[in-house]
């Protein structure tokens, strides 16, 4: 049977989630790294599927690991993003690279920090993964991504694997001031625990305390670091305080409650 023929049998066997199916059809030429009309290759296809027996005779009949999709994702990009363990192991067992990056700039560990795939974020890190990598376009680690995005698990699984609590990007901003942004309160609440620098200051200046009152609403993030110690008359290179970036944004739950520190 020609090429093409086995190609169909190995797009469908992983459909099926034949393993039996799939590996005839590759023993007869089917090639592994088969791109679809979806522009996903075969190796995308089986770890959708979440099953490591398909990924893994795929990868033993030499399909490559880091290939990518018609957006620029490895196959470990996708297990990352949807927290499939089963896919990412045998992927990594077999030289998936977890610090690759995508066309969307950001790598497996980034993905998975952003999604809260926890499970697969410790699977990456327990295998070496290096949880302080930064992407070339800003700088980040996936801490950043993680307290951005207010997932507590996956910020929790970072420090206990080594993330630099503190790390800054290229703008000098750490995991703190971008939960500080979010108004991310758990993950506010555990890296203040964690002792995180509630008065670091980036290249403009301003602490996590300014960017709370800066991007939000937020009454609750502002209160929260005031408690831990923030200093509310800092001001940043323009000369403004969080009071008065509140004030000038009209967040007036949040300018309240600075107010009343202030006066305090």
């Amino acid at each position: 049977m020609g090429a093409n023929l086995q190609d169909t049998r190995a797009e469908e066997a992983i459909h099926k989630g034949s393993v039996q199916q799939l590996v005839a059809a590759l023993s007869e030429g089917a090639n592994p790294d088969l791109v679809l009309e979806s522009g996903d290759q075969l190796i995308h296809l089986a770890t959708e599927k979440n099953d490591a027996l398909l990924v893994g005779a795929l990868l033993r009949m030499g399909g490559n690991p880091n290939a990518l999709d018609a957006q620029g994702d490895t196959a470990l990009h996708r297990a990352a993003e949807k927290n499939y363990t089963g896919s990412a192991i045998i992927l990594l067992e077999n030289k998936a690279d977890p610090s690759i990056l995508s066309s969307r700039g950001d790598t497996p560990l980034h993905r998975a920090a952003g999604n809260g795939s926890r499970d697969v974020l410790v699977v990456m890190l327990c295998r070496g993964a290096n949880p302080n990598v930064r992407l070339e376009s800003d700088g980040q680690v996936p801490l950043h991504t993680a307290a951005g995005s207010n997932k507590r698990g996956a910020v929790e699984a970072l420090l206990q694997h080594g993330a630099e609590i503190d790390a800054s990007d290229s703008d000098g901003q750490t995991p703190l001031m971008e939960a500080a942004k979010a108004g991310a309160i758990e993950v506010l609440q555990l890296l203040l625990e964690r002792h995180a620098k509630v008065d670091y200051q980036d290249k403009e200046g301003r602490t996590a305390l300014v960017w709370a009152a800066t991007k939000g609403d937020w009454p609750n993030a502002v209160a929260l670091l005031i408690k831990a110690g923030a200093q509310v008359g800092l001001k940043d290179r323009t000369g403004n305080t969080a009071l008065s970036r509140a004030k000038l944004l009209g967040h007036q739950k949040t300018a309240q409650i600075l107010s009343q520190s202030t006066a305090a």
